[in-house]
């Protein structure tokens, strides 16, 4: 016999299955670069992103999950990245922009400081997108710049979607 859900719990369980999925990263894909301070390697279905360098601020060094995509103003859109890092760490993320100048996010929703352990842990992004957009995007940037040289993020299985 089938149990409903709650109201709540039946609408999110229903955007997550009519999300459209727009690109999913992993360590194999491309759509992927970095900053020169930051040295990429593959470890099974993780992507690592070692800092060799401390800069002053977080965009000192930015890693870019990369697409192309069409962007409508007023429709919803969902980043997710499962990440973790070497030490507690401390990053910002935008969760996307233009890969154009002016580097403009599409919301002002999308940005934020996550914090990452040891362990991975999955950050989600939702928000409404302020204009119409074609053409490549970073979904996410991960600006790690200003972490100790030597730490270690740990990413795996980033998606964009239309919600």
């Amino acid at each position: 016999m089938k149990k409903l859900l709650p109201g709540a719990l039946a609408l999110m369980s229903a955007a997550m299955l009519f999300a459209e999925p727009l690109h999913e990263w992993n360590a194999h894909s491309a759509g992927l670069s970095w900053s020169r301070k930051v040295e990429f390697s593959r470890n099974g279905d993780t992507g690592d992103f070692k800092l060799l360098e401390t800069g002053e601020k977080p965009w000192s060094a930015i890693v870019h999950f990369t697409a192309s995509q069409t962007i409508r103003k007023g429709e919803r859109y969902r980043c997710s990245i499962t990440a973790a890092a070497s030490a507690e760490s401390e990053i910002h993320v935008v969760a996307a922009q233009q890969a154009t100048k002016p580097w403009t996010a599409f919301s002002n929703t999308v940005r934020k400081n996550i914090a990452l352990t040891t362990g991975f842990q999955t950050f989600t992004f939702e928000f409404t997108a302020d204009f119409d957009y074609n053409g490549l995007i970073f979904a996410p940037s991960l600006n790690i710049g200003n972490l100790p040289a030597g730490t270690v993020i740990k990413v795996r299985n980033i998606k964009f979607e239309k919600i």
